[in-house]
């Protein structure tokens, strides 16, 4: 029996006639009150910043072992054959170990070691683009540039690559999607994709220069077992290039659709810096994090009980106006952003951060210093999947 004070809300939030515009939705969920129920679901959610950041900090109430979707991982009945991932869908001490192992791969030396790489693609591949003209801001700008860096970074087969980007979305949807029709779908078509990756991941497969050597080495060391060795390799391949793919293509998207902060990135390629946080507040590749209630608790004044999922809605969070005000539904480069919750928040913020940082920095400061002119060429076609939220084609016109 829910609370008589918990709003209830009807419509199905992942439904396709939501998530082709869910900002709508996102106003409706917020102003229906700090916390509310999803009748479809039997889900608490939010869309106000302050409660999920709230909820997000604090990992013993609202906890990710149980699953970072509407699966509940303590529930094999229900939800038979699933297992927890090595890093996001753990908490202390399991996360501390793996997110620590981890982490050495992403520090500021190790970033700093690959800037005049990254500089050199970028240079080269915006030199490609203009040459052509009319580009898919999807297929040759976004994905081109992280598919040349992050495969050989891990050091995976060069044959079979193209697995990685499909593999990383299926990840997504099935592990915090609702399995519905188009889930299961997907998910029927995903047996190659994880072979390839459970093949991948094997040490004798991976160069031994790469990132996924260095891992095996910490077994080696004594630092983390064969299994978690294997998860974090796959969590590389999951995470390596996904938020940095549609990253960019919100990023162009959004430009397009503010063609006066175009005009400013433009004349201060320096901007680009902040251009990713911008983008992960104002059109979030990923729409939700959900995490399930620890014990009974109270959020926002009101009750939950223990057991249940919680939704985050963080491309609700990102217009909040009570956080962001009047900016709040406009894409602004020149606007602090960085305390969104794209990335989540917390002990399970994204660790593979700075990398996607610096590429889409140094991406865009490129382009900006090269290109001009930046208008759409065609259709925008979206990837229309919950809870991810970008476009598979977004044809622009460059000069």
């Amino acid at each position: 029996m829910q609370s008589s004070s918990l709003p209830v809300i009807h419509e199905d939030p992942y439904g396709e006639d939501v998530w082709l515009n869910p900002y709508p939705f996102y106003t409706r969920l917020r102003d229906a009150g700090p916390v509310v129920y999803l009748e479809k679901y039997d889900a608490y959610a939010t869309g106000r910043y302050d409660l999920a950041r709230e909820a997000l900090l604090d990992w013993r109430r609202f906890t990710s072992a149980r699953g970072v979707g509407l699966a509940d991982l303590a529930d094999s009945e229900r939800w038979p054959g699933l297992k927890p991932s090595g890093l996001v869908e753990q908490d202390p001490p399991n996360h501390d170990v793996a997110r620590q192992a981890i982490i050495k791969l992403f520090t500021a030396k190790e970033m700093r070691g690959l800037q005049a790489r990254l500089t050199a693609r970028a240079e080269e591949l915006v030199d490609e683009l203009l040459a052509k003209g009319t580009i898919d801001a999807y297929e040759d700008f976004a994905y081109q540039f992280p598919f040349s860096i992050v495969p050989d970074l891990i050091g995976v087969p060069e044959d079979g690559r193209d697995s990685m980007l499909p593999f990383s979305s299926l990840s997504i949807q099935a592990s915090t999607s609702p399995h519905n029709e188009r889930i299961r779908e997907i998910m029927s078509e995903a047996g190659p994709l994880r072979e390839w990756v459970a093949n991948a991941s094997k040490r004798e497969n991976l160069t031994p220069d790469g990132w996924g050597a260095r891992i095996w080495a910490m077994v080696d060391e004594g630092d983390i077992d064969d299994e978690l060795a294997v998860k974090l390799i796959r969590a590389l391949i999951t995470a390596g290039m996904d938020t940095t793919i549609f990253g960019l293509v919100n990023t162009i998207h959004s430009l397009i659709d503010f063609p006066e902060q175009w005009e400013k990135l433009s004349a201060e390629p320096d901007l680009a810096k902040f251009a990713l946080d911008e983008t992960l507040r104002f059109e979030s590749p990923t729409q939700t994090i959900t995490r399930t209630v620890s014990e009974d608790t109270e959020l926002g004044g009101i009750k939950l009980t223990g057991g249940k999922k919680i939704i985050f809605f963080t491309g609700a969070t990102g217009r909040d106006d009570r956080k962001w005000g009047e900016r709040a539904e406009q894409y602004d480069l020149t606007q602090a952003s960085r305390d969104h919750l794209g990335l989540g928040f917390g002990i399970h913020q994204c660790a593979g951060q700075p990398l996607a940082r610096m590429e889409v920095q140094i991406l865009l400061t490129t382009f900006a210093k090269k290109v001009t002119n930046l208008k759409l060429a065609g259709e925008a076609v979206s990837l229309n999947t919950a809870p991810l939220r970008s476009w598979t084609q977004l044809p622009i016109e460059i000069s």
